[in-house]
């Protein structure tokens, strides 16, 4: 079938949705959830549609505000209220108790040590000293391997301890990881072509409000495109701002959201020395995005569809 594993592996559940384990179906004793997904692709919709409609819950983090048919959700949510129209279901709070509670910033703590031994020493003692707060304490873990020390230092198990969502899933982690290989690769200030060509193929750059650019007739194709095809038939290292200036010249709104690109992810991006720059310029990268297209930031409240 010409197909990585993974994605044969969803061919074949979803040419097969009468077969499925009977651990995967929801009974009175047993129930079946399906968290962690915030957009679906066409096998994993068929899929758990198929469980949903066996008694599976599907669990969000999502706006409170899609409890409400009529309400406008919040941009970065917008595609849970396109799932919830296309399944036509229902929603409810998962902690409705919560709903009214008044909202409390978080309190965050850095255990400063050599290796993961000394900052669970660390989070073990903070444990004990503040054993009081443990009913509002969630210990969020990024690697999966830290579980089990962690749930061995514990000094009271009733402790929320969540794997958090792996930032390398994410659209963003794919981002910053793609900006690295650019830099790694770079050579006398310019970048590898094939790096610039996973950059400007980024969902991030492609839904842009290109729409609004509107181009002269020397350029009818949209600024990705002509840059794509520049890219493909030119050097092995290739220097984007100076592509840009010569193709959008006579093009003022995409020269300028191009060049802006350039600017953010090439070169204020290339040019950090220390932890703190790479910390501002991946809060500016992020308030970029959110200015010019908010789909698929996330909040915080979580509900669940029944």
């Amino acid at each position: 079938a010409q197909l990585s594993t993974q994605a044969l592996d969803l061919y074949l559940a979803a040419q097969n949705l009468d077969d499925l384990p009977a651990v995967l179906t929801p009974t009175h004793d047993h129930k079946v959830l399906i968290c962690g997904f915030s957009m679906l692709d066409g096998a994993e919709n068929l899929l758990f549609q198929k469980l949903w409609r066996r008694g599976a819950e599907i669990c969000l983090h999502t706006d409170p505000l899609l409890l409400d048919k009529t309400a406008q959700v919040h941009p970065a949510c917008a595609m849970h209220r396109i799932w919830q129209e296309s399944w036509q279901a229902h929603t409810c709070l998962a902690l409705p108790e919560l709903k009214d509670k008044p909202h409390e910033k978080p309190q965050y703590k850095f255990f400063q040590a050599y290796d993961s031994h000394s900052q669970l020493l660390g989070l073990q003692q903070d444990l004990q000293k503040n054993t009081q707060e443990h009913e509002t304490m969630v210990i969020v873990l990024p690697d999966s391997t830290l579980l089990m020390p962690v749930l061995h230092h514990l000094p009271d198990k009733h402790v929320n301890v969540t794997m958090g969502y792996p930032l390398k899933r994410t659209l963003l982690g794919q981002l910053v990881n793609i900006l690295l290989g650019l830099q790694e690769r770079a050579k006398d200030g310019l970048a590898y072509w094939r790096d610039l060509l996973h950059l400007l193929r980024h969902p991030y750059l492609k839904n842009l409000p290109w729409e609004k650019v509107k181009q002269e007739k020397t350029i009818p194709r949209a600024p990705l495109e002509v840059l794509e095809e520049q890219i493909l038939s030119g050097k092995r290292y290739q220097d984007l701002g100076k592509l840009i200036t010569a193709l959008f010249a006579e093009d003022p709104l995409a020269l300028k959201l191009l060049t802006q690109i350039d600017e953010l992810l090439l070169k204020a991006f290339g040019n950090c020395q220390t932890l703190d720059d790479l910390g501002d310029v991946l809060t500016k990268i992020s308030e970029f995005f959110i200015e010019h297209w908010s789909q698929n930031w996330v909040t915080k409240t979580t509900l669940c569809i029944s």
